[in-house]
């Protein structure tokens, strides 16, 4: 286990850690403007704050001799762009990683985003050829496009592994 944000850049940072330490992110869900009425994901009450690394992931895969993935699971509450940029390298390879992330349209807005931004991103990337799939109740599959994405948990499937979803026709 690596104690670090894992991220678009290497630089000292600050995690904001509410009641719900499943909640906590790089951006304060607390301040004024991410406080939407009717959403689930704000008003957390009090947070506390922990300095952090961020790093980025092609770093930690060169310099600390960690082998590049075949799976990602990504939960970082809005930040997964971030996460994706910092792991260009290791993400752009024909055998390039199953990755499962979130597609939150509230948390993404907490950095300036859309939901689909973390998959626009993965989508250009030119030797993955990442297809995506929402994951559904019960589990169950389907193939979906990153402009239709609201709330989703998303599977985003390389060509190299293609074979292993079905449902990707």
């Amino acid at each position: 286990l690596y104690p670090v944000a894992v991220s678009d850049q290497d630089v000292e940072s600050t995690l904001f850690v509410p009641d719900d330490h499943s909640m906590a992110s790089l951006a304060d869900w607390n301040k004024e403007e991410h406080s939407h009425k009717g959403s689930g994901l704000f008003g957390l009450g009090k947070t506390h704050t922990v300095t952090c690394q961020q790093r980025r992931m092609d770093e930690l895969v060169t310099t600390e001799s960690i082998a590049p993935p075949d799976f990602i699971k990504c939960d970082v509450e809005g930040a997964e762009l971030m996460v994706f940029k910092g792991g260009h390298d290791t993400l752009n390879r024909p055998e390039a990683p199953i990755i499962l992330f979130e597609a939150i349209v509230e948390t993404a807005r907490g950095f300036g985003l859309s939901a689909s931004a973390a998959a626009d991103f993965l989508a250009s990337l030119p030797k993955p050829g990442y297809q995506f799939l929402e994951v559904r109740e019960g589990g169950a599959l389907r193939r979906i496009q990153p402009a239709d994405f609201t709330n989703h948990n998303i599977v985003a499937v390389p060509q190299c592994r293609r074979d292993r979803c079905p449902e990707l026709g």
